[in-house]
């Protein structure tokens, strides 16, 4: 007996001694997890490594998730030319050890992006080109990390930022603008007359500086007249579910990333930070993409980080037919694919 556990200790020390073989190829799909500080994040790299490019998605939330951005649209027009790093941040998506919250704060999301791109850059290459996409809070944690004054050169060589955010008081005066300038036209227009009442109604009594429980029913109000919006064709959530189970992503995982976001006190610190003297330090070639129809984060946001960005290449695109999700999909990601076929 003691022979045979002899030889399933050699047997697992040897294994453990093997390198991961990493196979480059034109239709990667590759999954693993980066441990770091209590948290088990999932990354799923899929697409062209051969291209030794690699677009990292910085999702929304706190409690979002990448796999909502795996559609078809992607898979036929990015995947061909990039590999596509759908990263999940901790307590979200198909990321483990919900128990971490204690590790929630804005420096930690940083630090886990940072070692996100040291796992890809061992995985796969030093010298891969790495670009960023953020979107809504993404926005804050790619800020986080690009301001950092001891961030070093990680071939960083763009950064999308596309209906995100980098100031959340800015952010909640904007909404809150919005909210009353669209609800009143829609008003007088005649449509969806009570429901932007009842915005409308809540918007005009408050003002800024807004408290922390303000600043969340701007958030949900704004999520409502996403789905009033006149002239948008509305975003179709049916692939985030498909992804849930061909994936095979536990939905405690999900729901927990979803619904325990809001009782954290990392949600409460958020409200009162932004980015805007910092992101002069900024200056990778930069994309930022805008929504015309963005209540949750105006375009009047993408206007101020593109004034304050301190990289001279850079551009500016607006979409007129779009809310906060993507709508103009494949206007969107022909974007995302000249940007990084030009900086790559």
């Amino acid at each position: 007996m003691r022979k045979y556990i002899l030889l399933l200790s050699t047997v697992f020390t040897l294994g453990s001694c093997f390198r991961e073989e990493i196979t480059f190829s034109t239709d990667a799909n590759d999954v693993f997890f980066v441990e770091h500080d209590g948290a088990s994040m999932r990354v799923q790299v899929r697409g062209n490594t051969l291209s030794k490019s690699f677009l990292i998605i910085v999702h929304g939330g706190p409690g979002g998730s990448s796999y909502k951005y795996m559609t078809s649209q992607m898979e036929e027009m990015v995947h061909p030319e990039t590999a596509v790093v759908y990263f999940d941040q901790r307590n979200a998506g198909g990321s483990q050890g919900n128990n971490n919250v204690d590790y929630d704060d804005l420096e930690q999301y940083a630090l886990d992006l940072r070692d996100v791109i040291q796992v890809l850059k061992s995985r796969y290459g030093s010298d891969i080109s790495l670009f960023i996409l953020s979107k809504s809070f993404g926005g804050m944690v790619a800020c986080q990390y690009m301001t950092r004054p001891d961030r070093t050169d990680e071939n960083i060589k763009g950064w999308i930022y596309a209906n995100a955010t980098h100031h959340y008081p800015l952010n909640d005066s904007l909404s809150h603008a919005m909210l009353l300038r669209e609800g009143r036209k829609n008003i007088i227009a005649g449509y969806n007359t009570s429901k932007w009442l009842d915005i409308v109604d809540y918007c005009e009594k408050i003002a800024s500086p807004f408290s922390f429980e303000q600043s969340l029913k701007i958030s949900l109000l704004a999520r409502r007249a996403l789905s009033i919006v006149q002239g948008v064709e509305q975003y179709d959530e049916n692939p985030i579910w498909d992804n849930l189970f061909s994936e095979h992503i536990p939905l405690t995982n999900y729901y927990l990333g979803r619904t325990n976001s809001l009782d954290r006190k990392f949600h409460r610190s958020l409200h009162t930070i932004g980015f805007r003297e910092e992101l002069s330090q900024v200056t990778v070639p930069i994309l930022v993409c805008a929504a015309r129809h963005d209540f949750l984060c105006p375009s009047e946001l993408e206007e101020d980080f593109f004034a304050r960005v301190g990289s001279t290449d850079k551009k500016y695109l607006m979409f007129e037919r779009s809310t906060h999700f993507f709508e103009e999909q494949e206007s969107y990601l022909a974007a995302f694919v000249a940007f990084i076929l030009e900086h790559r």
